[in-house]
């Protein structure tokens, strides 16, 4: 798993010039794209009618596919939303939510799930209300259980935003990542770069993959951006996730490209 930004590529937490592009085959040779498969464009953070956004599941779905998008989790807070009715056989959509806990400080947590439709156990437009009342969610820890407990993985969304401290989340397992860029925050407020937090996570060896998302709330020009490409062996929900659990994507807030491997120690780019 990879991330480009400002022509930079971001592998396991160490930068590496992309104009270190010439391949020569080597037993030396370390990768997490797969060989063979195809790309595919994906955004995993993203808000409807369903709770603050400006537009319906089926506007922002059909934006988004018109855009040139493959996938889409639609995750409202505090509400989960499955939606398979904008399932097309050119756009998939992923069941998804954003819980957040609000922390001494000015700070808060926001923990992205999203899941397989065939193995997601959280009711459509469920509101988490039994839950909230119980206080079954109060800690990150519990809702990435929650989460994985239901047939969902958790995505950390923009730190940074959060005002939140790497000593508050570095620790945390059960993770499949975070964001790294949120471009929304960025936009919006010079907020959504999470690169040092990222690394953080290495520094005490808690390895989760780096995502970037736009967080949109609504579809104008600069609303979207952060985005995942997936490299997959075949275009189905199972497919997709299963390509990112194996780190087979990389994320960017804008460039693109074919091939990414590293050699030793030198980073290759096509």
């Amino acid at each position: 798993m990879y991330i480009i930004e400002k022509k930079q590529i971001c592998y396991n937490g160490g930068k590496y010039s992309k104009k270190h592009t010439k391949i020569k085959e080597s037993h030396m040779e370390k990768r997490t794209l797969y060989r063979e498969g195809t790309y595919k464009k994906g955004n995993l953070h993203t808000h409807t009618t369903w709770s603050d956004g400006m537009h319906t599941p089926k506007e922002t779905a059909e934006h988004y596919r018109s855009q040139g998008y493959d996938f889409l989790a639609l995750t409202d807070h505090w509400v989960y939303g499955i939606h398979p009715e904008l399932n097309r056989d050119d756009f998939l959509l992923f069941p998804g939510t954003e819980l957040d806990i609000e922390l001494p400080g000015r700070k808060d947590h926001h923990l992205v799930g999203f899941g397989l439709p065939e193995t997601n156990r959280i009711p459509e437009h469920y509101t988490f209300e039994e839950e909230r009342k119980n206080g079954v969610l109060t800690t990150a820890e519990r809702i990435i259980e929650y989460f994985g407990q239901r047939g969902n993985v958790t995505l950390y969304g923009h730190p940074y935003w959060s005002k939140i401290d790497s000593t508050d989340i570095k620790y945390l397992q059960g993770m499949i990542g975070m964001e790294i860029y949120n471009h929304g925050s960025e936009f919006f407020g010079n907020n959504g770069n999470s690169e040092t937090y990222f690394d953080h996570f290495l520094f005490v060896k808690n390895k989760i993959f780096c995502f970037a998302t736009d967080d949109a709330h609504d579809i104008g020009k600069h609303d979207l951006g952060g985005f995942i490409m997936v490299k997959t062996k075949e275009f189905t929900h199972r497919g997709i996730l299963e390509a990112i659990k194996d780190g087979s994507f990389y994320a960017s807030s804008g460039p693109l490209f074919h091939d990414f491997y590293v050699e030793e120690g030198v980073a290759h780019v096509t």
